[in-house]
């Protein structure tokens, strides 16, 4: 029985290495922001990007400060 266990052992990682693989992150050197707001994942609504876009072009006419 101890074979077995160790056998199953090796698959269960091999197939977790394998199944990693696909999962890479994006380059960070090929993002290249337009704005204030840079969303790649496309996660804040169109509203709040106008917000923050507006407060942080507020913020640099009065202070000349960059969030």
């Amino acid at each position: 029985m101890l074979p077995h266990r160790g056998l199953r052992l090796s698959v269960c990682v091999l197939l977790l290495l394998l199944a990693t693989l696909p999962v890479l992150a994006d380059d960070i050197s090929k993002i290249a922001p337009t704005s204030y707001v840079t969303d790649v994942a496309g996660v804040v609504p169109a509203s709040t990007r106008q917000r923050l876009e507006a407060l942080c072009t507020e913020l640099e006419q009065k202070t000349g400060a960059q969030l």
